[in-house]
């Protein structure tokens, strides 16, 4: 080689490690250029995750599957259990781990494009990843399937070292990442199957290498084998979320491939999640050098047919491709850019290979001009340029626009943060199992927190509390008039009428409350009468019972209630019932979590029949567990009834 040929070799070796370098910052900053916008967001599956990885904190054991919202395989989370003990659990920290795992994708795409091609292939596809849309928008995002995609790059490029370099070592880690995908998302199994079914084909056309296959299968098999183990034991619980969304008609598989045909450069996923709806995955130019990339795996696939030993990266990536769309090709909402990430890998590939090639055949067609082989990566300028506006701008100004990620809910942990820290803080319509709100709740400590829907029940404590209500689905200003004084901090008329007001109960309702009640159930339920719309109520007519309810110690299980309408004689003693109502107690805030300086008003509505006879007639009131539907007996004032009489009235003759 003469010395200018190795001079040129030299700089262009310096070019290709500058852009690397480059690539791997734009593909870092376009991950992270909105990380503030998105710490004001969280979806309830990322919360998901992130309560299973401080489950996983505070009990730190081995588990493979998750069975809660729909099951979910258990890698992810530890990740998270041991970002969130370094770094804590505010929404930032999280979105910068979702980011720095999306980065490693990168980096393993790109040594992956190098080992299966040549070193310009890999540097296509590091260029491709970093701007495309589908990839950074899935990296911004707190999921597993961001993590699966990691392993997936990390697994294919542990065979592909393996296949061209062997040593058991490398055999051995094939097989541990490889495995490890049963631990990331099911969409990924369709992957962790092809990868190892491949293998196995591999042995039997290279004897040689049978050796270093065998100790790959076994490595993934020992890794396999726990979560094996829990879905042939909880076989229902591991398949619930895969065959809720399984279809496998004919009609519906013709659908989805169509719908992936156009999803490339006409439609893309209609979901908001991981895409701006209907956006296309590549546009025209994106999918031009798509097509070059899988003209040029296919012509190498077919020239190496008949070459021992030759490579097959080309058909192997084709194939990949196809594996990984599969699990969205049987589901109802295709193309979904979820169960079809996968497809993120090959398809990144794909593009570097086709990049590349236009490369090499503009250094050919013009050997005298200097970084012809780089050029091609100007056609991935309009891609960065319509995904940084459609992420940063567009879906970021939607995403705070609506509730899919929960941007109103954290805007109130925000404002409830600057309240004062002995102050109760309390969201409403929410419930204390809602994800988020079960996330954010320490961050607001020491103040004790609450959710309740004021459709259900109104939640009041004894001392001055914070309320964040949206008001575009419920007035709770409404709901504490009659028991509340009033003062609203903040009112907003964006991000669902976001509402701040601290409230406290009124001196009539505290001296109500200071009065006997009218009676006591299972020894730690007390029941007031509050308000009765009608106390003489007539035939045909619907009243109201409105009652207070405290609790001196939680109960163990929900709990429901009725109020039922007796005359003389009661329907003990073979008489008739002439009005009921039952309802769940306050099931959106519900007895188990009662805290003893809580009290809880809850209205009720019987409607009595037009037949209503003269006599005297009581309102009742009792308490069962749910679901078991188990009567609590009284405890006052009269054990031996088994309801407490809240009112008693005549109807007299006409």
């Amino acid at each position: 080689m003469s010395s200018s040929a190795s001079s040129r070799d030299g700089r262009t070796g310096v070019l290709h490690l500058a852009l690397t370098i480059a690539l791997l910052a734009l593909g870092w900053w376009l991950r992270t250029a909105s990380v503030e916008a998105f710490s004001h967001l969280l979806h309830h599956d990322e919360a998901w995750y992130a309560l299973n990885a401080v489950d996983l904190i505070a009990d730190p054991r081995f588990v493979t599957f998750f069975p809660e919202n729909n099951g979910r395989e258990s890698g992810w989370m530890y990740v998270l259990a041991g970002w969130i003990s370094l770094l804590g659990r505010d929404i930032a920290s999280l979105r910068l781990l979702a980011a720095f795992v999306g980065l490693l994708t990168l980096a393993a795409v790109y040594r992956l494009g190098r080992e299966l091609f040549d070193r310009w292939a890999g540097l296509g596809a590091l260029a491709a990843l970093s701007v495309l849309f589908w990839h950074v928008m899935i990296s911004s995002h707190i999921v597993r399937l961001n993590f699966a995609l990691l392993l997936v790059a990390l697994a294919a490029l542990g065979w592909a070292r393996a296949l061209r370099r062997g040593g058991a070592m490398r055999w051995a880690r094939a097989g541990l990442l490889t495995g490890a995908l049963a631990y990331s998302y099911f969409a990924a199994w369709g992957i962790l199957a092809f990868l190892l079914l491949g293998g196995l084909i591999l042995a039997v056309f290279r004897p040689e290498q049978r050796r270093g296959i065998a100790l790959a299968w076994g490595a993934a098999v020992l890794v396999i084998l726990p979560q094996f183990l829990y879905a042939t034991t909880h076989t229902f619980l591991f398949t619930t979320r895969s065959t809720t969304v399984a279809r496998f008609e004919a009609t519906t598989l013709l659908a989805n491939v169509l719908a992936w045909l156009r999803a490339w450069w006409i439609q893309g996923d209609l979901d908001d999640h991981y895409n701006l709806s209907g956006r296309a995955i590549l546009g025209l130019t994106g999918s031009v050098v798509l097509m070059v990339g899988i003209l040029a795996a296919s012509f190498d696939a077919w020239r190496a047919r008949h070459t021992p030993g030759g490579a097959l990266a080309g058909f192997v990536v084709l194939a990949g491709l196809g594996i990984a769309l599969a699990p969205s090709l049987v589901t109802a909402d295709a193309p979904s850019f979820s169960r079809g990430a996968m497809a993120l890998i090959p398809l990144g590939l794909l593009l570097g290979l086709g990049l590349s090639r236009i490369g090499l055949w503009l250094a050919t067609r013009w050997p005298g001009v200097r970084g012809l082989q780089f050029a091609p990566l100007a056609l991935l300028i309009p891609l960065a340029v319509s995904g940084y506006r459609d992420l940063h701008g567009a879906w970021i100004d939607f995403a705070r626009r609506t509730a899919f990620m929960e941007a109103p809910l954290i805007y109130g942990f925000e404002r409830a943060a600057s309240t004062p820290t002995e102050q109760p803080v309390y969201f409403s319509p929410f419930t204390p199992t809602h994800p988020v709100v079960r996330y954010l709740s320490p961050l607001l400590a020491p103040r004790p927190v609450g959710a309740f829907d004021s459709h259900q029940c109104l939640v009041l404590a004894a001392e001055p509390a914070t309320y964040f209500s949206l008001s575009a689905f419920e007035d709770v200003v409404a709901a504490h008039g009659p028991w509340s004084t009033i003062v609203e901090r903040e009112r907003r008329d964006d991000l669902a009428g976001a509402l701040l007001l601290e409230a406290s109960p009124l001196e009539a309702l505290r001296a109500r409350l200071a009065e006997a009640p009218e009676g006591v159930i299972a020894d730690r339920l007390k029941v007031w009468v509050l308000a009765l719309s009608n106390p003489t109520p007539a035939p045909g007519e619907t009243v109201t019972l409105t009652v207070a309810l405290q609790m001196t110690g939680p109960a163990t299980a929900p709990l429901g209630v009725f109020v039922h309408a007796y005359g003389d004689p009661t329907p003990y003693a073979g008489g008739r019932m002439w009005a009921q109502t039952d309802a769940g107690l306050c099931d959106s805030y519900p007895p188990t979590v009662w805290r003893v300086d809580e009290t809880i008003v809850q209205s009720l509505a019987l409607t009595f029949p037009a037949d209503l006879a003269a006599g005297s007639y009581e309102l009742v009131f009792g308490a069962y567990t749910y679901p078991d539907i188990t009567r609590l007996p009284i405890t006052a004032p009269d054990p031996a009834l088994p309801h407490v009489v809240l009112h008693s009235w005549s109807v007299p003759e006409p």
